[in-house]
């Protein structure tokens, strides 16, 4: 339930010899969890960026992958991207909040639906294959985004896409 807050790299180097050594201290306070946030996005183009006129795509499942296997496991933290809310002047379609993440690495994943397939993150911009590598702290981390280009008939919530 802490976190190491000092010595920055976690450890001292310190040479023992005949007396005691003093002044190695360590800091701890106590962990809080956090969140992450990002759209997911269809990539119409495919070219691995969001650009005007593409949109959120809502009803995809992004997840804290523990075991980072690059699968869903049951107990494995997740949530559905949003649908656009009518009378709000915000498009929230295809954004998510993942919430109460324990304190530490966290590999975010998406499902990525049948007939798309996943074109941001990937190639150099990757942290990890498929995903986004994330340090959770206590706060929330913003832009953990995911784009999509359809690669035939699609299936997103209960919609069918061609």
């Amino acid at each position: 339930g802490f976190m190491q807050t000092f010595p920055e790299n976690g450890a001292h180097g310190v040479t023992v010899q005949d007396d005691a050594v003093e002044g190695v201290d360590f800091g701890n306070r106590r962990a809080r969890r956090g969140a992450v946030h990002g759209t997911k996005w269809s990539d119409e183009n495919g070219n691995g960026r969001r650009e005007r006129g593409e949109p959120g795509l809502h009803g995809v499942i992004i997840f804290s992958d523990l075991n980072d296997n690059g699968e869903l496991d049951g107990g494995e933290p997740r949530t559905r991207t949003r649908r656009d809310r009518r009378g709000t002047n915000v498009d929230e379609a295809g954004s998510y909040a993942l919430k109460g993440l324990a304190p530490g690495r966290h590999v975010i994943r998406e499902v990525v639906p049948d007939g798309f397939r996943q074109t941001f993150p990937s190639g150099p911009d990757a942290t990890i294959p498929g995903g986004h590598v994330v340090t959770v702290t206590g706060a929330v981390v913003h832009d953990l985004n995911f784009g999509n280009r359809r690669t035939g008939r699609a299936l997103i919530g209960r919609k069918r896409l061609r």
